[in-house]
């Protein structure tokens, strides 16, 4: 017996009655705006097979109960807002091939209890806020084929009874805060594809059995192949550089970059970053251009983004962005065009967008945007085009917007507008003044 109700747009609690349906064997209540605790009920469901609850905005703790599901062989409660430590019951779980508690607020440390999942063939625990060390325990997962514990706040040093993973074919515990060197035991995991160590405070040297290896990130670690003469060393990329890959992957992790539409796996290889998919770099390696249009990127955006200081065009649009366009943004001295129209940002147009001196094309229009249109935008001196249409924008035009004399198109309409046009604003020829039904000042 199923229930299957992902996507659709479902509200309010789960219902602790759930667990009154003994029969159930699989949960599918996916992507949907669910808020609440996930029931403790939930846990004695004998017969269930899989609990699915990623994307919704659950929060609380992650019941122990669910360590009571003999038969349960996938757990996803992925991208919510739960916290709390990881209940160590979830090692008790004898079938479980698919654990996943990715993108969400878990703190604390992870249970060496893991470690007795004998079954588990993936565990992703990736963007949450995890402290202390990788358990070794780790190691006694015979089966596991994806280990993605990236992007959490880890340290100490990563445990050499990874090498026991023989099955291991992708590993990726970027981002934390792990120290030492890299354990020479992992250079024999043969089925190893995938490799991502950096944004970690690493050292010593690369084994040298990865030197022909595929999907890894030494180039950014800096270190070089042990035993290698020093011609042969990685040479370490410019720290501007590797400021800039940090920030392309802040906006990777922040808007669900594994299930971008198409090219991701550009994004999760050594190739240089001039050549993953919408980025283009200058002859340093800067990144001055970063196009993901319609690619489903599916989350807020990073204010790490605006460490792209080199960065002239920024063009996001019609993906699934949500919540508030960062004030970082502002400073982002170099940019000429900012356009991250059709999708579903919301809150006020930060004020410090004016700052954007050399701006020429900013689209932010098909949003949610709301609250006044910021006068400060009438230091936008360079603006040839501005598309704010279709927001949820409300108060009067700023009668500075007078003061943009190189502007060659606006569109307002689809807003609450009130007051009038500013006389300066008529003779631009491209407008939808008309559709405002507002007079001239």
């Amino acid at each position: 017996t199923s229930l299957d109700l992902a996507g659709n747009g479902l509200v309010g609690a789960i219902p602790p009655e759930l667990g009154n349906l003994p029969n159930l064997e699989r949960i599918d209540i996916s992507v949907n705006y669910l808020s609440g605790a996930i029931p403790s009920q939930l846990g004695g469901l004998d017969h269930l097979v899989a609990l699915t609850l990623f994307g919704n905005r659950l929060s609380g703790a992650i019941p122990p109960q669910l360590g009571n599901l003999p038969n349960l062989k996938r757990l996803d409660i992925s991208a919510n807002y739960l916290s709390g430590a990881i209940p160590p019951e979830i090692g008790g779980i004898d079938n479980l091939a698919s654990l996943n508690i990715s993108e969400n607020r878990l703190s604390g440390e992870i249970p060496p209890e893991l470690g007795n999942l004998s079954m588990l063939e993936s565990l992703e625990i990736r963007r949450n806020r995890l402290s202390g060390a990788i358990p070794a325990e780790l190691g006694n997962l015979a089966n596991l084929t994806a280990l993605d514990i990236r992007v959490n706040k880890l340290s100490g040093e990563i445990p050499p009874e990874i090498a026991n993973l023989s099955n291991l074919e992708r590993l990726d515990i970027s981002a934390n805060d792990l120290s030492g060197e890299i354990p020479p035991e992992i250079a024999g995991l043969e089925n190893l594809n995938l490799l991502r160590l950096a944004s970690n405070d690493l050292s010593g040297c690369v084994p040298d059995g990865f030197r022909d290896s595929l999907n890894h990130d030494f180039r950014e670690l800096g270190l070089p192949f042990c035993g290698a003469d020093p011609a042969d060393a990685v040479s370490p990329l410019p720290d501007a550089v590797l400021s800039d890959i940090s920030a392309l992957w802040e906006l990777y992790y922040a808007t669900e970059g594994d299930f971008w539409w198409v090219w991701r796996n550009e994004w999760s290889s050594d190739l240089p970053i001039g050549e993953w998919h919408g980025v283009s770099v200058d002859e340093s390696g800067r990144v001055v251009e970063l196009r993901l249009e319609f690619n489903d990127l599916d989350g807020e955006l990073p204010p790490e983004l605006a460490d792209l200081d080199m960065l002239t065009n920024l063009s996001l649009p019609g993906n699934l962005l949500s919540g508030a366009l960062p004030a970082a943004f502002g400073g982002m001295a170099n940019l000429t065009v900012l356009d991250i129209s059709k999708n579903e940002l919301s809150g006020e147009i930060p004020p410090e967008l004016g700052d954007l001196s050399n701006l020429e094309v900013m689209d932010l229009s098909g949003n949610a945007l709301s609250g006044e249109i910021p006068a400060e935008l009438s230091g936008l001196t360079n603006l040839r085009e501005l598309d704010l249409w279709g927001n949820a924008l409300s108060g009067e035009i700023p009668p500075e917007f007078g003061e943009l004399t190189n502007l060659e198109a606006i569109y307002l309409s689809g807003n609450d507008l009130s007051g009038c046009v500013p006389d300066a604003l008529r003779g631009i020829e491209r407008n939808d003044f008309a559709e405002l039904r507002l007079p001239f000042c």
